[in-house]
C-alpha cells in the first residue's frame, strides 16, 4: 500500500515515522484505509477554504455564495478563547449553570409526579369530556394513553445533555476521537492504545495536562466510558 495514494495532503504534512507506521499497521490488523484516512483527516484538520460558488435555491434563484473559511472545530476554538476558565454549557445556555439545570431537572420530575396524579383525579376527568381542557394541555387526553411524560423529557434529560457534550476541553476533537476508538476496536477486536496514539501524538494540538500517549489513550476510553 503506497501511503501516498491513500492519504490526505492533511495527515501526509504531519505524519511522523510512528504515525505512518501504526497507520499501516492498524490498516493490517483490520481497517479500511480510506476510512480510516477520512476519519484522521477531520480530526487533523481545523480549518476548510470553500471556494465561491452559485447555487439555485428552490424558487429557482440563483445566489453566489462568496470565498470562506469554516472552522470544524468551532467548540474547541471557543474553548481556547475561555482558557483559564470553566469551559461549561452556560457560556451557551444564557447563564444557567449545570447546577441550575439539574434542579430544574428535579422540579420538573416533580412536578410530572403531581400532574400524573392530578390527570388520575375525578375532577379532572369530570372536566376532560366538557372540553375544559384545549388539545395539548397537560391535563388534556386520557391518563391511559395521553402521557404528559416526552414534554418534560428535554428539561430532565438536558444536564446530562450539558455535561456530556459541553463540558469537555475540545468537545469537537473528542467527538472525533471517540469514533475513531470505537472504530479501531470494532475493526481490529482490540482498544490499540499504542498505536492510536502514534497516530494521534501527530494530529492533535498538544495539551500539556492530558498528553497523548498509550496511558492516556486509555485513560481517554475510560473518561467517555468507551468499553473494553
Amino acid at each position: 500500500m503506497h501511503l501516498t495514494d491513500v492519504l490526505s495532503d492533511a495527515l501526509v504534512s504531519k505524519f511522523e515515522p510512528p504515525a505512518i507506521a501504526a497507520f499501516q499497521k492498524l490498516c493490517e490488523l483490520g481497517c479500511d484505509s480510506a476510512e480510516l484516512n477520512l476519519l484522521l483527516t477531520l480530526i487533523a484538520t481545523d480549518k476548510v477554504l470553500l471556494h465561491a460558488d452559485t447555487i439555485s435555491r428552490p424558487d429557482g434563484e440563483q445566489v453566489t455564495l462568496p470565498e470562506r473559511t469554516i472552522s470544524l472545530h468551532s467548540l474547541d476554538d471557543r474553548t481556547k478563547e475561555k482558557r483559564g476558565k470553566k469551559f461549561g454549557g452556560e457560556q451557551r445556555l444564557g447563564g444557567f449553570t449545570l447546577e441550575e439545570l439539574r434542579k430544574i431537572a428535579r422540579d420538573a420530575e416533580q412536578l410530572l409526579e403531581k400532574i400524573t396524579r392530578l390527570r388520575s383525579t375525578d375532577v379532572v376527568q369530570d372536566l376532560r369530556p366538557k372540553g375544559q381542557f384545549k388539545r395539548g394541555d397537560l391535563l388534556a387526553g386520557h391518563p391511559q394513553f395521553h402521557s404528559p411524560d416526552h414534554r418534560f423529557a428535554g428539561i430532565m434529560a438536558l444536564p446530562d445533555l450539558v455535561k456530556k457534550s459541553y463540558t469537555r476541553r475540545n468537545p469537537d476533537r473528542d467527538e472525533l476521537r471517540i469514533t475513531f476508538a470505537k472504530y479501531v476496536k470494532k475493526q481490529t477486536g482490540d482498544d490499540q492504545d499504542s498505536l492510536r496514539a502514534d497516530i494521534l501524538r501527530c494530529i492533535v494540538p498538544n495539551d500539556p495536562k492530558r498528553p497523548i500517549s498509550s496511558k492516556g489513550e486509555y485513560a481517554f476510553r475510560k473518561r467517555h466510558r468507551i468499553a473494553t
